[in-house]
């Protein structure tokens, strides 16, 4: 949007029912929005939990925690829960990895990203990033509570065959959880999902969204707009939610019974 790239289609959506922000969950309608305007239609959106599989903390003995749960409580959860010789596993390396997970723990504990806000330093091996990157890796070295290379999970195992305990997963993984149980012969247990631990400096998680936006320089606007308009409209959303399951950005209790 900053370079001109793709067109403001706020008059088209502000003049739209089916396309209307009121059909939206709010996270949906900010990530239609960048400087008071709106760019594209609803798309999609998601939002990084962590997924806990409450059978498996059963059979330690142990409870899920609260939302206002800690990074030192999820390692001592995550120690408690590993049996390594059996291939369960507290946890997984959530920071090991380049992408949302690690942008959560990184501001988690520093309030910072891969840059500075003015995008002229690297912040990745700041005091708060290495301390984030240590705790991991003393869960793996030391609490041997994660999985890595010469103690790995089995082939075909994962948090979906119950294996893992907690586990970062987007909001749409029941839907694949189910599909996971089906095709493998998986006995369903019971889950919930709890927000990112909090860490020294904040509790945050990882969110994204996805638009059907127009090209600024679309040779034809009122045709896309009709694609948009319904791809990421409320009639669109309604196909979906008979055809691929959870609609991630609609309010509507009604779809999300489909």
């Amino acid at each position: 949007m900053g370079k001109g790239l793709v067109l403001d289609v706020t008059s088209r959506i502000k003049a739209s029912k089916e396309a209307a922000t009121s059909h939206y969950l709010e996270p949906m309608v900010d990530a239609m929005t960048f400087q008071g305007k709106l760019w594209g239609t609803a798309q999609d959106f998601n939002g990084m939990m962590i997924f806990v599989n409450l059978d498996f903390l059963g059979r330690r003995g142990l409870t899920a925690p609260t939302e206002s749960w800690t990074m030192d409580q999820y390692r001592d959860l995550a120690k408690k829960l590993a049996a390594p010789d059996k291939q369960e596993f507290g946890s997984t390396n959530f920071i090991n990895v380049v992408g949302q997970a690690q942008f959560s723990f990184m501001w988690n504990y520093g309030k910072h990203h891969w840059i500075s806000p003015d995008g002229n330093k690297s912040l990745v091996a700041s005091a708060t990033s290495v301390q984030a990157h240590q705790f991991f890796a003393d869960m793996q070295f030391q609490d041997r509570s994660i999985p890595w290379r010469d103690n790995p999970l089995a082939a075909g195992t994962s948090a979906a065959t119950g294996h893992v305990a907690l586990s970062t997963v987007w909001g749409n993984y029941p839907y694949q959880l189910t599909e996971t149980w089906n095709r493998l012969g998986v006995t369903p247990f019971k889950w919930k999902m709890l927000p990112f631990p909090k860490g020294p400096m904040d509790q945050k998680d990882h969110s994204q969204g996805h638009l059907w936006s127009i090209a600024k320089n679309n040779k034809r606007p009122d045709a896309a707009w009709a694609v948009a308009e319904f791809l990421g409209g409320i009639e669109g959303w309604k196909l979906w939610a008979q055809t691929h399951g959870q609609p991630l950005a609609v309010k509507s209790p009604e779809l999300w019974k489909v």
